[in-house]
């Protein structure tokens, strides 16, 4: 039995290995339809050594304005926005030429107006949310990627084409507030609850499970998805002035346990995992399905996590193959299907023991395979 995990467990991370490779050397994508769009008045277009187009209009061959592509970080991946800028050093037009980021969430933030917004805006501005960009509600890493790519853009053309003088760009400041201090919190609860010496453990395990779930979840919507974890493998690592959240919760939910094999995050702080115990209390959930067959549905939701990593890293888009329910619960965002599966796993909560977690989940999917990872090692090692 421990042979064939452990040959599961190689084929598993080869294929990973190779599907990295594949969409590493398939992925290209093709920006010529985008220059005509975000500067329609140029006829044709030419490009500069420095990957930036200039416009060109009539036979005259007078130039009219600059295409440069920006990128920047969102919470999927890279954005690249192609800028359209005058010779003044204006955002004439955007188009966004790719990106990473779950298709409902950027969905509210094209229909926020963002855009638009950005248009007209001039290369020295600042294009910072809540000072002279709005920021976009329940997708605040998708609205500063979409800013900062436009700044970015609109910056070297003025650098390099207009020769405008540059300003400094304003340092990015440390983002470490409630949600940080919140998160930490929960870790040393969690500890203390499931692996401490201390009277009431039950309590505390309560505690940090209806805090995770207020506050991780109706509060901030920011559990750890396969989308982070995608995220990850791809090497799409942002800043972390900004990002402190992210890095926090990637190394609670994966460092710790592949250093301790301990996983504090699933047990005691996962927002969903502590709406189905509610439910398992108010129904009465009992674990209704044998040992046995349990041992043979473990291996649905592994399965399911391979399988959505590797279209993932084929196709380079961490978001892909999402298929968890947390956006539908804690943002009412999502697809029809995501509501009928939360449907789905909400009412079997109130009956069996944390389905989703037990079943389906692919954050414990990868979580049991790190762990199996620290064993083999040890194991080996001794």
């Amino acid at each position: 039995m421990r042979t064939r995990q452990r040959t599961l467990a190689v084929v598993a991370l080869a294929t990973v290995v190779v599907a990295w490779f594949v969409g590493l050397y398939r992925h290209e994508t093709d920006i010529s339809p985008f220059l005509k769009q975000v500067l329609p008045q140029a006829d044709t277009f030419e490009r500069c050594d420095t990957g930036i187009y200039t416009g060109i209009e009539g036979a005259e061959r007078r130039t009219v304005g600059y295409v440069a592509i920006g990128e920047a970080g969102g919470y999927g991946g890279p954005m690249r926005v192609a800028v359209g800028v005058d010779l003044t050093g204006n955002v004439e037009r955007i188009a966004i030429v790719d990106h990473r980021e779950t298709a409902a969430y950027f969905q509210r933030v094209l229909g926020s107006g963002l855009l638009e917004d950005l248009q007209g805006k001039r290369y020295s501005d600042p294009f910072q949310l809540d000072r002279d960009v709005d920021a976009v509600t329940g997708a605040t890493m998708t609205a500063d990627a979409v800013a900062q790519s436009v700044c970015r853009a609109a910056r070297n053309v003025a650098g390099d084409r207009l020769n405008l003088p540059l300003p400094p760009l304003a340092s990015t400041p440390i983002k470490f507030g409630l949600p940080e201090i919140t998160l930490l919190s929960l870790y040393g609860l969690a500890f203390a609850g499931y692996t401490g010496r201390l009277k009431r453990k039950r309590l505390l395990r309560w505690v940090s499970l209806v805090t995770g779930l207020v506050v991780l979840g109706f509060l901030y919507n920011a559990p750890l998805t396969l989308t982070n974890v995608n995220s990850l493998l791809m090497g799409y690592w942002p800043g972390w002035q900004s990002h402190v959240y992210w890095y926090l919760l990637i190394g609670g939910v994966l460092i710790v346990p592949a250093a301790t094999g301990r996983n504090p995050y699933c047990n005691g702080i996962c927002p969903f995992g502590a709406a189905q115990r509610c439910l398992a209390v108010a129904g009465g959930a009992k674990p209704r399905i044998s040992p046995r067959y349990r041992a043979y549905l473990r291996w649905a939701p592994r399965i399911l996590a391979w399988a959505a990593i590797l279209l993932a890293l084929v196709y380079r888009n961490p978001a892909l193959a999402n298929y968890e329910v947390y956006g539908a619960l804690f943002d009412v965002v999502g697809s029809y299907f995501l509501f009928g599966l939360l449907a789905i796993v909400l009412v079997a909560s109130l009956f069996i023991r944390r389905p989703w977690c037990n079943y389906l989940c692919p954050i414990r999917a990868v979580v049991d395979y790190l762990r199996f990872g620290r064993k083999w090692v040890r194991s080996t090692l001794r």
